[in-house]
């Protein structure tokens, strides 16, 4: 799973995805060009991208998730809420289920970094081959926040639970997933643990 910098978040001003999220590849080529106000957004990812999936993050938890799924999307518009649900239901399956080539066509272009799908198909799977890939078995949004320094507040981040079978065990997990509108729709980080400064996993807190 991808790796989200919390920090650069708070930094922002905001209240500010499933292995220790430990990257698919290293983004060591050039990036695509984007618009100047997502310079922050693709520092992040550059970050999660090159050091995996895993969450960088203080010890700040967002308070505000609702106890039912659906009360945690409240904060998104309501014209935007039941497609971004469907969509984050695909990638959370298609993650799950390692369906690669399909969950590509649902990630962010900040999050791709001009990577090509065979390329982040045979990664991927090279990746979890590897046995070094953390797999997610369910996601559990609990609660949303926009980003107030996205361009049109198309940025936004959904935490949440997510189970997960690590070290042969099944545990839940602190975890998160940015969302970002993109041509008209929404496309996403994957799903990735939220790993404080110190390097441990957290518990659900939920």
């Amino acid at each position: 799973m991808p790796v989200h910098d919390e920090r650069k978040k708070k930094s922002q001003g905001s209240a500010s995805v499933m292995s220790s999220h430990t990257s698919l590849w290293n983004p060591d080529e050039t990036q695509p060009s984007i618009q100047a106000q997502m310079t922050i957004v693709k520092r992040r990812t550059q970050i999660q991208m090159a050091v995996g999936l895993i969450v960088i993050a203080p010890f700040w938890i967002p308070t505000q998730g609702q106890a039912k799924n659906q009360d945690a999307f409240i904060p998104v518009p309501v014209n935007l809420r039941a497609r971004l649900i469907e969509r984050l239901t695909l990638l959370v399956d298609y993650q799950r289920s390692q369906q690669w080539e399909k969950q590509y066509d649902l990630l962010s272009v900040l999050f791709t970094q001009g990577k090509g799908k065979e390329e982040f198909v045979k990664v991927s799977r090279d990746w979890y081959a590897q046995g070094l890939g953390t797999t997610l078995l369910d996601f559990t949004p609990k609660a949303v926040v926009v980003h107030s320094g996205s361009v049109d507040h198309g940025e936004w981040t959904i935490y949440g639970c997510a189970k997960v079978r690590e070290k042969k065990r099944t545990v839940k997990l602190y975890a998160s997933v940015d969302a970002h509108r993109e041509n008209g729709d929404w496309f996403f980080s994957q799903v990735a643990v939220v790993t404080p400064i110190d390097g441990k996993t957290k518990p659900c807190p939920y």
